[in-house]
């Protein structure tokens, strides 16, 4: 649920150097869990300057995952060309010894970034030269870094649910581009994600009350190494007591024995007076949910399970919704002290 930023590129090219991407000579256990987060140093998405420390951290667990969400392009007039924010978090993984989730958005909060300098009219999968532009960075991309997870499209159901038939053009560009991403790199785990409570109807409280399950079915299972999907149980019950055990069925109904991954994930730890919710915020019910998702996901088929953050977002929108739902989906607070959910969370990796 997270607009797609820069991730402050500039802050972190920086820090790190990827002219060379070095071998990466970490040794990560793929029989197990990989258990992180996306990239949330102490003051982001406003200040970069502890993203070393960030890194240091997730280096003390074991099988530590941290997953980067950007746009596909910098800018429009770079389409085509590898962010570098993407060649900087490659060098970041290997240094640091985490394993690296790739996650690709062209389309976020009701906006596609689907038009090219050539044709800025045509803002959509229709466009030529956005689909060679976007071609030619994945796999360029691929051929450099030859990621182990990668997803080229995130919370896909959106798109659907705005432009259905446009999805189907992405869709059929997407099978083309998985053939070619796997002559290139075959242990590329390739594949899209979904937002969970919106694709099922199950988001009642937020609204979702309708299933998107077509944009599920749309993609050919053979063209799908492993699914994902961002799950937020609190836009469907009102505390964490009230998430029934089998809330996760219907997504393992869909995925069959394909592996998984939550790329993001979390209960918020604060409630605001001017922006009531229907479901309960606290960090009693973050601790609870904690221990909830690794209940209801133990001895499944996840390749990765990722809370949102780990330190809080910073207030960079003057109190917007976005800030207030999602800001506080952190296992640290804004003091830098752990929250009851850290210790859950830590207590339980793999």
């Amino acid at each position: 649920m997270r607009k797609f930023v820069s991730l402050c590129v500039v802050c972190i090219l920086f820090l790190f150097s990827c002219d060379d991407l070095p071998e990466n000579e970490c040794i990560l256990n793929s029989n197990q869990t990989f258990q992180g987060y996306a990239i949330s140093p102490e003051g982001h998405p406003e200040d970069f300057s502890k993203l070393i420390q960030f890194y240091e951290f997730t280096q003390q667990q074991e099988n530590a995952s941290v997953m980067i969400g950007a746009s596909w392009r910098e800018s429009l007039e770079n389409s085509g060309d590898i962010p570098q924010s993407f060649l900087a978090f490659a060098s970041q993984a290997n240094q640091f010894c985490f394993m690296p989730v790739w996650t690709m958005g062209w389309y976020s909060e009701g906006t596609a970034l689907l038009d090219h300098p050539n044709n800025e009219a045509n803002n959509s999968w229709t466009n030529t030269f956005t689909k060679t532009a976007f071609e030619t960075m994945i796999l360029s991309f691929v051929n450099q870094v030859r990621p182990a997870y990668l997803f080229v499209s995130n919370e896909d159901d959106f798109y659907y649910e705005d432009q259905p038939n446009d999805h189907q053009n992405w869709v059929n560009f997407y099978h083309t581009l998985y053939d070619q991403i796997k002559n290139i790199s075959p242990n590329t785990q390739v594949g899209v994600t979904f937002q969970y409570e919106h694709i099922s109807g199950k988001g009642i409280l937020n609204g979702w009350n309708v299933q998107n399950w077509t944009a599920f079915e749309r993609y050919n299972p053979d063209k799908i190494d492993i699914y994902g999907f961002t799950v937020y149980p609190f836009f469907a019950h009102p505390n964490v007591e009230a998430i029934p055990s089998n809330y996760l069925d219907e997504l393992f109904d869909h995925i069959g024995n394909k592996p998984y991954a939550i790329t993001e994930t979390g209960w918020p730890a604060q409630s605001f007076d001017d922006f009531p919710t229907a479901w309960s915020e606290s960090e009693a019910q973050q601790a609870s949910f904690a221990q909830m998702i690794l209940s209801l996901t133990s001895g499944t088929p996840i390749d990765v399970l990722q809370w949102l953050y780990l330190y809080p977002l910073v207030d960079t929108c003057e109190s917007c919704d976005t800030w207030k739902l999602f800001g506080s989906i952190s296992l640290y607070d804004e003091n830098g002290a752990p929250r009851p959910a850290a210790n859950v969370w830590l207590e339980n990796l793999p």
